[in-house]
């Protein structure tokens, strides 16, 4: 996955998670939020967005993976709790190719996903200890 596709990726999925983190803090809740991400050869990119009510506390996690197995590029997603149970999987996709187009494909069923979702974060988010 080229450098230019991977930042083409990252920049949309900011932007999603900006959307998503303005859902869940419009609650009376204040959370601590962070938005990152990392990469490596098996990892082109490994993305994350987390909430916390204390630095020291639980977190709510919705993450994106995608893995590089031998030049096949699979895309993971989901949102997990603390302990690590998937709450919710987000759609994934293998792309031997990649494309802006395949990737902008991908991307809107991500939206999708995470508007379906936005509500079980914000709960789960104000759960949180």
């Amino acid at each position: 996955m080229n450098e230019n596709l991977t930042e083409f990726l990252w920049v949309r999925l900011q932007s999603l998670f900006v959307s998503l983190i303005q859902y869940v803090c419009s609650s009376k809740d204040d959370f601590i939020h962070n938005v990152g991400k990392s990469s490596n050869d098996a990892f082109p990119l490994r993305a994350y967005l987390t909430f916390m009510k204390d630095k020291n506390g639980d977190e709510i996690a919705v993450t994106v993976d995608v893995v590089n197995r031998n030049g096949n590029y699979f895309f993971e997603a989901d949102i997990c709790g603390e302990d690590g149970l998937i709450l919710a999987e987000g759609p994934s996709a293998e792309m031997m190719e990649i494309t802006e187009k395949e990737l902008s494909s991908w991307l809107e069923e991500y939206e999708s996903f995470l508007k379906s979702s936005q509500s079980l974060v914000k709960e789960k988010a104000a759960e949180l200890e």
